[in-house]
């Protein structure tokens, strides 16, 4: 994807939340059931497992498991990622470590092409 405003990481964290669900439903839930299927012989499953692998989220996945899931690289500007987009980044910094954020120092809003970004330190801001 390519954008001059701050969807970038928002969709990047998006794309890595939906790997996250596409890893649980293609080889997380399907290794888990058949664990539990060839491991117990009375009580196979109870309401709580079933309500876990009904409703997996990544909280419920392994350190192991989280190491397997792809990667999200989004590279932008110091506007767009730092200024505009820091809370979405915040957001999405905080959660498995599976997305990744490179900022670019381009010392100006990219889509306005004049106006220095806040992100920009003074000493780097073109005169």
């Amino acid at each position: 994807m390519n954008s001059l405003f701050q969807d970038g990481i928002t969709v990047g964290w998006l794309m890595g939340e939906s790997f996250i669900v596409d890893h649980a439903r293609r080889s997380v839930i399907p290794e888990r059931l058949a664990d539990i299927l060839l491991t117990k012989d009375e009580d196979v499953i109870n309401e709580e497992s079933y309500y876990h692998l009904s409703h997996f989220t990544d909280a419920l996945m392994t350190d192991q498991e989280i190491v397997e899931l792809p990667k999200v690289w989004v590279v932008g500007g110091d506007g767009g990622m730092g200024d505009i987009g820091y809370q979405n980044m915040s957001k999405s910094s905080c959660k498995t470590g599976q997305h990744q954020g490179l900022m670019l120092d381009t010392q100006v809003y990219s889509n306005t092409g004049g106006q220095n970004s806040d992100s920009t330190p003074c000493s780097a801001a073109a005169t």
